[in-house]
């Protein structure tokens, strides 16, 4: 009865070491695997900042290319107003003369 004791107790003992090796690689592998999981999480966080700010330099550099070209478009559009304005200015100063001269004709008749 006690070799049959000492055998259940030995057998015992082999299945808690084998469980605590069990447990203990099961533990090394959950490690390594989640720092891996989050390294990869860092690797995928950091790619998307960079795409994100790709994205954002482009965007800015569409804006500004859009804010040059309204402005150019704004002086071009000034220049041409007021190049229309003093020329119908000197049309109207022109027309006011030729009308005074033929009024002046008129009145020396």
């Amino acid at each position: 009865a006690k070799a049959a004791a000492d055998v259940a107790a030995d057998k015992a003992a082999d299945a808690y070491d084998a469980t605590k090796d069990a447990a203990a690689k099961g533990y090394e592998k959950a490690k390594d695997l989640s720092q891996k999981g989050a390294e990869e999480a860092k690797d995928l966080a950091e790619a998307g900042y960079e795409k994100a700010k790709a994205a954002a330099d482009v965007a800015a550099d569409k804006a500004a290319d859009a804010y040059d070209a309204t402005k150019d478009a704004a002086a071009k559009g000034y220049e041409k107003a007021k190049d229309l304005s003093q020329k119908g200015a000197e049309e109207a100063k022109d027309l006011a003369e030729a009308g005074y001269e033929k009024a002046k004709a008129a009145a020396d008749v």
